[in-house]
């Protein structure tokens, strides 16, 4: 009997360290996928704080599907993925409908808290700033 606790106990403190272990290392490559991110997108638009993307109702958006001309309006067809990461910044998948009737995916990464998401049926303006990076302005909250 106390042979097998003592199998039962140390079974369960491997368990324990791999579990930990995996942890940190996805947090460790999740500093680093950010670090390599934010490089990339100062490469292509400057310095961004997205902390306080979407403050007074603009915000930077990656483009991760369809094309964006130099300036169109649209609607916010879906608003889905939100759940924040360890920063506190949610990285929102938004299918934004333009005037041409055409279809753009973006990720828009914000901190919830403190601006809200894009609503459903909500009419922005969209300006491309770079390839893959667009400005959205909301036109009225």
């Amino acid at each position: 009997m106390q042979r097998t606790m003592y199998v039962i106990g140390g079974g369960l403190l491997v368990t324990l360290s791999v579990a930990l272990l995996v942890f940190q290392q996805t947090r460790t490559r999740s500093a680093q996928s950010l670090a390599t991110f934010n490089s990339q997108v100062q490469a292509q638009v400057g310095e961004v704080d997205w902390q306080n993307n979407g403050a007074n109702r603009q915000r930077l958006v990656q483009v991760i599907q369809g094309q964006v001309p130099q300036v169109s309006t649209g609607i916010v067809k879906t608003d889905t993925d939100c759940t924040p990461d360890s920063q506190g910044l949610s990285h929102c998948h938004d299918v934004v409908t333009l005037s041409d009737h055409t279809q753009i995916t973006v990720i828009d990464t914000h901190n919830m808290s403190r601006h809200r998401c894009l609503r459903p049926n909500e009419s922005v303006t969209v300006e491309k700033i770079a390839p893959s990076w667009a400005k959205i302005i909301v036109k009225s909250d």
